[in-house]
C-alpha cells in the first residue's frame, strides 16, 4: 500500500483499539452504576427507540420544541430531537442557530445538523435574520469580510448583516508591538483611558485564545490599578495558596521526606526565621542525620541558638500529628483538621483577594468531598495520590470564579453569547489564533457531511469571528513580534482577511517610546484591585449575589460572624455525621413524595431503599454510615407506619422560591421541604422536616429558657415568601414542623401545626429590613455573640 493508505490503516487500527477501551469503560460504568453526560442522552435515545409507549407519551407531552444554539448540537442530540418530533409529518420544531458561530466542534458539532432536518422535512420554512442589534455596521462588515473566506460560504452563502442601531463606525484598530511587555502595558493604559471617560468596567472585555493566557495579563492590570473579573476556568491547583496547602497534605502523608519538610517550614504563614531553618539544615547535613533527629537532640539544639525553638517545636509536633491522622482519619476529617491546625483560613482571609482565595479553597474542598461521596474509604493518602495523577496528566480542577465589578477577562469560547462596548483581542499571533499545531491521535468518523471540523483553520476562523462580533462600538487587536519566550511571531492569518478599508494598523513607534519614558516599575506590588472584607460595597455585592435565606437570617440573629463566614463568605466546612444524616433523610423524603405524587401510591420498602441510596451520597465514614443506616431505617419505618394513610399525593417537594424583594436589589430565598395543597385549591400547608429528638411546642416558639425561636421563625419566613411569590399564587394557611424520628421516651412521632398571622409576617419583614440594613452598613463589625467559645467570633478576632 502507498503511504497515505498505510496511514489510514493505522488510523483504523487505533479506532479499533479505542472501541475496545471504550467498551471496557462502559462496562466499568455500568458495574458502578455511573453515567457520564453523553451516556444520559444515549440512554434516553435507546429507551425511546425500544419503548414505543414511552416515545408516544413524550411526543404527546412535548408538541412544541425549540432547539436553540443548534450549531453546537451533536449527532446524539439531533437524534433525540428527531425522535421527539417525528410523530407528525410536519412537526412543530423550531431550530435556531448560526453556523458562523459553530465553535464547539470538539463536542461533535456538525454543519450537517441543519441540513439533516431540512432533508427530513423539506417543506420546513427557512428564516434568515438580516439585522443585527448589537454592533456597528463597520464591525459587521469587518466580521463578514473575515467569515466570507470560509469554505461554508462557498456552499451555503452567508448573508451580509445590517446594523439595526445607530452606532458611530470606528475602524478595527490593529497594534503590532515589538515586545509582549509593551503590548500588555499598552492594554492597561488603553483600558484606563476608557474608564476615565466614564465607560462602565463591565462594558470592556479582553479576549484571549487559551485559559492560561490570562496569567501574563493580570500583573499589568493590577499594577495599573484596574479591577478585573477573570471569567475563564482557572486551575486552582496552580494557585500559590492552594499549592501551599497541598504541600502540607503531601508532608502529612510523607512525613519522612526531608525535602518536603524543609519546604513546609519555609511557608510564609508560619512566620519562622529563615535563619533558624538554615541552622537546622546545616546541623543535619554535618551530622548526616534527619532534621527531626537533630531537633530531638536537646544538646545539639542548644548549641544552635535558635531564635524561636518553641515555635519550631510546635510546628513539627503538628506535622507529626497530621501524619498520624492521615493514616487513621478519612479524607474530609483529615483535611478539616489540617486547615484548622494551620490557621489556613486566617491566612487566606488576610490576603488582599481573600474572597477569591476562599472560593478556590471551596472548589478544592468540593473535589475532596466528591471523592469521598464515591469512595467511602478514601483517605488523605489516596487524595494526595489523586492530586499527583492530575498533575502528571495536566488535568485541572476548575474553580475560584467570583462575581464583582471590573473589566471582563475571558477566552473567546467563554465570550460566546455575550456583548461589550469595547473588545480587546490580544496575542493575535499566527499559530496561536489559527494555524495551531496539534496532534490528532484519533480520526473519529463524523456523522453526516461536515465542513466544520475537517479543517482546523475553519474552526479558528469562526472563533475569531465570534470574538469580533462581541463588540458593540470598537475592537482592538494586538500582538507582539517577539513573545515572552523570545520567539518571533507573525500576525494571525485572520487579520489579513479583514478588508483593508475596514481595519487600521496603528503606528506604535511613539506609543512604545512613551511607554519607555513612563519607566513603569514592573515589580512594584499593589492591592488596588483587591477585596477588603471591611468594605460596604464588597459586603453589599456579596449580599446581592447570595440573597437572604431563613437559615442565614437565623445565623445572623444567633451570631453575626457565623452568618458572615458561613452564609456570606461561605468558608468550606465539613458537615458532621448528624448533618449528613439529616440531608439524606430530606433527599429521601423528597424523592419518595415525588413518586407518590406521580403514581398515587408507594411502599415502605421503597422509602427505605431511597434512604439507603441518598445516604450513600454522603461522605460518611464506614462506621458512621453503618450507624446512620440503622438509625434511619428504624426511624423511617415507624414514620411510614404512623402516617402513610394520611399522606396526600397533591404536593410539591423542595419548592424553591427566589426573587422575593423587600429591600431593593436584595432577594429573599427559600427551599420549602413540602407544600401540600388543601382541597385541590391554591391554599397550602407548608411542611418542614426535622431530624433529631422532637421538641415541645413552647421550645419551637422560643418560649423556653434555651430556645431561640428559629423553628417558628422559619415558618413565618416561608409565609412571607409565599405571600410575595408570583402575586400571592399560593395562600399558606398553616405551617407544620414534622419530626421524622420518634421520641426516645414514648416512641411516638410528633407534628406541631402553626397558623401564621399577617401580624407575624409584618413583624418579621421589619426585622429582616433592619438586619439587612445592619449588614450593609457593617454595624455588626465590632459585635460578638454571647458564646465565649464561638469559633466564628474567634476567627473574626484573628483577622482584626
Amino acid at each position: 500500500m502507498k503511504g497515505k493508505y498505510q496511514d489510514e490503516e493505522k488510523a483504523l487500527q487505533k479506532n479499533e483499539e479505542l472501541v475496545q477501551i471504550y467498551d471496557e469503560y462502559e462496562k466499568s460504568l455500568r458495574a458502578r452504576r455511573f453515567y457520564d453526560f453523553s451516556d444520559m442522552i444515549i440512554f434516553v435515545i435507546k429507551r425511546l427507540e425500544n419503548n414505543n409507549d414511552l416515545l408516544l407519551r413524550l411526543q404527546e407531552e412535548y408538541q412544541y420544541i425549540l432547539a436553540d444554539e443548534h450549531q453546537d448540537a451533536n449527532g446524539s442530540q439531533n437524534r433525540l430531537l428527531e425522535l421527539l418530533a417525528n410523530f407528525h409529518d410536519q412537526p412543530n420544531l423550531f431550530i435556531v442557530g448560526d453556523t458562523k458561530q459553530a465553535i464547539f466542534q470538539f463536542q461533535g458539532a456538525s454543519l450537517d445538523n441543519f441540513n439533516y432536518f431540512i432533508r427530513l422535512w423539506p417543506s420546513a420554512k427557512k428564516i434568515a435574520l438580516t439585522h443585527n442589534y448589537r454592533s456597528s455596521q463597520l464591525i459587521l462588515d469587518s466580521s463578514y469580510s473575515l467569515i466570507s473566506q470560509s469554505l461554508e460560504n462557498q456552499t451555503d452563502g452567508f448573508i451580509r448583516l445590517s446594523a439595526g442601531l445607530s452606532i458611530v463606525d470606528e475602524k478595527i484598530k490593529f497594534y503590532e508591538f515589538s515586545q509582549t511587555e509593551y503590548e500588555y502595558r499598552w492594554l492597561a493604559q488603553m483600558i484606563n483611558q476608557k474608564l476615565s471617560t466614564g465607560v462602565t468596567p463591565g462594558e470592556i472585555a479582553v479576549l484571549y485564545r487559551n485559559n492560561k493566557d490570562v496569567v501574563s495579563i493580570l500583573p499589568f492590570l493590577e499594577k495599573a490599578g484596574i479591577s478585573a473579573v477573570v471569567e475563564s476556568d482557572q486551575d486552582i491547583l496552580a494557585d500559590p495558596e492552594i499549592a501551599k496547602l497541598i504541600l502540607l497534605l503531601r508532608l502529612s502523608v510523607y512525613f519522612g521526606d526531608e525535602e518536603l519538610l524543609i519546604k513546609a517550614l519555609h511557608l510564609d504563614f508560619w512566620k519562622l526565621d529563615p535563619l533558624d531553618i538554615y541552622k537546622l539544615m546545616t546541623a543535619a547535613a554535618k551530622s548526616r542525620r534527619h532534621i527531626i533527629d537533630v531537633f530531638k537532640d536537646k544538646n545539639e539544639l542548644e548549641k544552635l541558638s535558635l531564635d524561636e525553638p518553641e515555635r519550631l517545636r510546635q510546628i513539627i509536633v503538628l506535622f507529626k500529628k497530621w501524619h498520624t491522622l492521615s493514616q487513621n482519619k478519612n479524607l474530609i476529617e483529615a483535611l478539616e483538621i489540617i486547615i484548622a491546625d494551620a490557621n489556613f483560613l486566617k491566612y487566606l482571609l488576610a490576603q488582599s483577594d481573600s474572597l477569591i482565595k476562599i472560593e478556590k479553597l471551596r472548589a478544592f474542598w468540593d473535589e475532596a468531598r466528591g471523592l469521598m461521596e464515591n469512595h467511602r474509604h478514601f483517605s488523605l493518602v489516596d487524595f494526595v495520590n489523586h492530586l499527583d495523577l492530575l498533575v502528571e496528566h495536566q488535568v485541572s480542577i476548575s474553580g475560584g470564579l467570583v462575581k464583582r465589578d471590573g473589566i471582563r477577562l475571558m477566552t473567546a469560547h467563554k465570550a460566546k453569547g455575550l456583548e461589550f462596548e469595547y473588545v480587546f483581542i490580544i496575542d493575535a499571533r499566527d499559530g496561536h489564533w489559527g494555524n495551531k499545531r496539534g496532534r490528532q491521535l484519533f480520526k473519529v468518523p463524523i456523522r453526516g457531511i461536515s465542513l466544520i471540523g475537517q479543517n482546523s483553520i475553519e474552526d479558528e476562523r469562526r472563533l475569531f469571528y465570534v470574538a469580533l462580533t462581541r463588540a458593540k462600538k470598537e475592537v482592538f487587536i494586538s500582538l507582539a513580534n517577539i513573545g515572552a519566550e523570545g520567539r518571533h511571531h507573525l500576525p494571525c492569518i485572520f487579520i489579513g482577511e479583514i478588508k483593508e478599508n475596514l481595519i487600521e494598523k496603528v503606528d506604535i513607534e511613539q506609543i512604545e517610546k512613551d511607554l519607555i519614558k513612563q519607566n513603569l516599575d514592573l515589580f512594584k506590588t499593589t492591592s488596588v484591585s483587591s477585596f477588603s472584607l471591611e468594605d460596604k460595597k464588597f459586603v453589599t455585592n456579596l449580599l446581592h449575589q447570595r440573597g437572604l435565606s431563613v437559615s442565614a437570617l437565623n445565623n445572623y440573629l444567633e451570631c453575626p460572624w457565623r452568618y458572615f463566614f458561613v452564609n456570606l463568605l461561605r468558608i468550606p466546612k465539613a458537615k458532621n455525621k448528624h448533618a449528613m444524616y439529616g440531608t439524606a433523610v430530606h433527599n429521601c423524603l423528597k424523592l419518595f413524595f415525588d413518586i407518590l405524587s406521580q403514581k398515587g401510591q408507594t411502599s415502605k420498602e421503597e422509602l427505605l431503599d431511597l434512604f439507603e441510596s441518598t445516604l450513600k451520597n454522603e461522605p460518611l465514614s464506614v462506621n458512621d454510615f453503618s450507624e446512620s443506616i440503622q438509625r434511619g431505617q428504624t426511624a423511617l419505618s415507624g414514620y411510614y407506619d404512623t402516617y402513610h394513610s394520611t399522606w396526600s399525593s397533591n404536593v410539591l417537594t423542595e419548592f424553591k422560591v427566589k426573587g422575593v424583594e423587600i429591600v431593593p436589589g436584595i432577594f429573599l430565598t427559600g427551599n420549602l421541604d413540602k407544600i401540600e395543597f388543601i382541597d385541590n385549591s391554591q391554599q397550602v400547608k407548608v411542611i418542614d422536616y426535622k431530624t433529631g429528638q422532637p421538641k415541645s411546642r413552647n421550645y419551637l416558639e422560643g418560649k423556653t429558657k434555651n430556645a431561640n425561636g428559629n423553628f417558628k421563625r422559619q415558618l413565618v419566613f416561608y409565609k412571607l415568601l409565599l405571600d410575595h411569590y408570583d402575586n400571592g399564587k399560593y395562600e399558606m394557611t398553616n405551617g407544620e414542623i414534622d419530626f421524622v424520628e420518634p421520641d426516645k421516651k414514648t416512641g411516638h412521632y410528633r407534628r406541631e401545626n402553626f397558623t401564621i398571622s399577617d401580624k407575624e409576617t409584618a413583624a418579621l419583614e421589619l426585622e429582616i429590613k433592619q438586619v439587612l440594613d445592619d449588614i450593609i452598613n457593617l454595624r455588626f463589625w465590632s459585635q460578638y455573640c454571647p458564646d465565649p467559645k464561638c469559633e466564628y467570633c474567634a476567627l473574626r478576632k484573628q483577622i482584626s
